[in-house]
């Protein structure tokens, strides 16, 4: 059982350091990233890839080259990345836009829009997070409130007769005989 166990977290640790993470950037951010046929959406993005032992022996993994539009139209590619696999598993490669394109102050405005988009999403998402905390909250108040049902509660007071009170007093009863008396 216990080498069940090792051989288990031995793979489970083994298949995290047999992926590469690289966070693709763009300057300004926003450009549309292509590797191949694929469309990995607005930079940034992040996409792994498989290390293998040949890489691993090597200490380099060379990627499939990318290439990024930006919404002005202007393009920037490269042929094939080396990811040094000394640097870690998690790596970061930006590309900027050509400065001789024009429409520089359009992708320059779309990557303020998208930031400001990003931060509503994420703000949106705290107060998503903020709500589902609330009704979790309110789950548990109302659960301990049906336990709280189940043990004694006060009783409302009963309600007297001032007339009776009034009497009862002017002839020196006590307090608990007159509730018992004025009550109704």
């Amino acid at each position: 059982m216990r080498r069940l166990i090792i051989v288990a977290l031995v793979m489970l640790l083994g298949g995290c350091a047999n992926k590469l993470y690289i966070s693709y950037l763009s300057d300004p951010p926003g450009a549309t990233v292509y590797s191949g046929a694929q469309n990995y959406g607005p930079a940034p993005v992040r996409v792994w890839y498989e290390v293998s032992d040949a890489d691993r022996a090597n200490g380099f993994k060379i990627l499939q080259g990318v290439k990024m539009r930006w919404v002005s139209g202007a393009e920037a590619e490269v042929a094939s990345l080396r990811a040094d696999l000394s640097l870690g598993t998690e790596q970061h490669y930006t590309l900027p836009r050509p400065a001789a394109f024009a429409g520089a102050d359009i992708d320059a405005r779309y990557a303020v829009e998208i930031q400001r988009s990003r931060a509503a999403a994420e703000a949106a998402s705290d107060e998503q997070t903020r709500a589902a905390l609330a009704t979790t909250f309110n789950a548990i108040s109302a659960y301990n409130y049906g336990r709280a049902a189940a043990t004694p509660q006060l009783t409302p007071a009963p309600r007297l007769d001032v007339k009776c009170i009034n009497d009862m007093q002017a002839r020196g009863y006590t307090w608990g005989l007159i509730q018992q008396k004025c009550s109704y």
